[in-house]
């Protein structure tokens, strides 16, 4: 099958037509030769009727034409077989084919007192397009010159009208962005470049929420399963209800905050207490972990920010959390003033690597905020830090992250 694309369908349209358009222009051309010569025949006729007409008028006498192809005659028996058919069949001025092939134009002349006489001319001699055949050559010689400028002029048409389609085409097989074209196609490819972007996106967004949640809910499925071996060894008191409520509270809580990340949610800010937020964070991720956190806060009581509360909580959970399970010690050094919030702790199991970044530039950002990178002795998914960048872009906050010669910080431009 010749036809295995849409620029090939293209070309055969452009030449098809090329060819249609060339054909129906030589036919006009042709057909518009024989009117003329046609015309110029009858025009000549005509002349030399009104000539004689004339002459008739003022001497009373029908005189010979002039032309040695045209013969007249006074009455109609006078005229041969062939006229006097053509008459009786209603032909007074216009022209007779004879079996002989000889090609006849009769004209009727217009006497005083009711007469009529007759011009007949056998005007073989004067059929130039009949008797030059080089004229056909010429036509058919133009029709080859048109045909192959046409189907040149069809391949270019056809490759400018469909490259725009190719091209695109050819980004979709090959999973790469659309081109920017102009006019209407460049509207549809942006359209569709904007489509995929954000199918692209929400299938990201999936994929996140699947593995933060995997990453949030581990915390408090440990909570439920330690309180539950320890209630099964000396049965339930208070105080496992208790934590087996905070623990339920705490997984709704954070799939509703990873739910309005996934989905891209505006995030709705207010004011927030920083302080009591780290402390109260803080005891619950060093509880969790069985561990002491010496948690050194250099922060004023009433330093405040402006940001959604869950998020900022599940931020500080999953920094402090980071500390604990990458630092060499249990250390964890928080400060803040008046646009800055840094977090810094000494550390060994992350490779050292240093990088700077913001939420407008992602080109720098490093290896260690990606997903799945972890520690060598890390029991996690590698999903901590990759959350907390994702955080802070939600947040509109920048960041620096600095990691090196055993020490890890992030620098956090409220």
């Amino acid at each position: 099958m010749l036809i295995r694309s849409i620029k090939h369908a293209a070309v055969l349209m452009f030449v098809s037509f090329t060819l249609g358009l060339t054909l129906l222009y030589l036919a006009l051309a042709v057909v518009a030769a024989f009117i003329v010569e046609d015309a110029l025949i009858y025009r000549l006729l005509a002349r030399e009727a009104a000539q004689i007409e004339h002459q008739y008028r003022q001497t009373g006498v029908l005189v010979e034409s002039g032309l040695d192809f045209i013969q007249v005659y006074a009455k109609k028996s006078a005229l041969p077989t062939f006229a006097q058919q053509a008459l009786a069949d209603g032909i007074t001025d216009n022209e007779i084919f004879t079996s002989t092939k000889e090609h006849y134009h009769i004209k009727t002349l217009r006497l005083k007192q009711g007469k009529t006489g007759y011009l007949l001319a056998e005007v073989s001699p004067l059929l130039i397009v009949t008797n030059t055949p080089r004229i056909f050559t010429v036509f058919l010689f133009g029709l080859g010159i048109t045909l192959v400028i046409g189907i040149f002029l069809a391949f270019k048409m056809a490759s400018f009208t469909v490259r725009p389609v190719m091209a695109m085409t050819n980004a979709v097989k090959n999973k790469q962005p659309l081109p920017h074209l102009k006019h209407e196609l460049g509207y549809l490819s942006d359209t569709l470049q904007n489509a995929f972007d954000e199918q692209s996106r929400s299938l990201q967004r999936e994929k996140d929420f699947t593995t933060d949640v995997s990453h949030e809910l581990r915390t408090p499925l440990t909570v439920l399963n330690n309180t539950i071996t320890l209630a099964e060894q000396r049965g339930f008191q208070p105080e496992d209800i208790v934590q087996l409520r905070d623990a339920g509270r705490q997984m709704q809580h954070t799939v509703e905050v990873l739910l309005s990340l996934a989905r891209a949610e505006s995030v709705a800010k207010q004011t927030c207490q920083l302080r009591p937020m780290i402390e109260q964070v803080g005891m619950t991720c060093a509880l969790s972990q069985g561990i002491e956190l010496d948690l050194s806060l250099e922060v004023a009581d009433d330093f405040v920010v402006d940001a959604d509360p869950s998020l900022l909580t599940l931020l500080l959970t999953n920094l402090i959390n980071n500390a604990i399970s990458h630092g060499s010690d249990n250390q964890l050094t928080i400060e803040a003033n008046e646009n800055q919030l840094l977090f810094h702790n000494a550390t060994s199991s992350l490779a050292e690597h240093e990088t700077n970044s913001d939420q407008t530039d992602s080109g720098g950002k490093s290896l260690l905020t990606e997903r799945g990178i972890k520690g060598e002795q890390s029991q996690g998914i590698g999903q901590g830090l990759y959350l907390v960048t994702r955080i802070l872009d939600a947040l509109e906050w920048r960041y620096q992250l600095h990691h090196g010669k055993g020490q890890f910080s992030i620098d956090i431009s409220l």
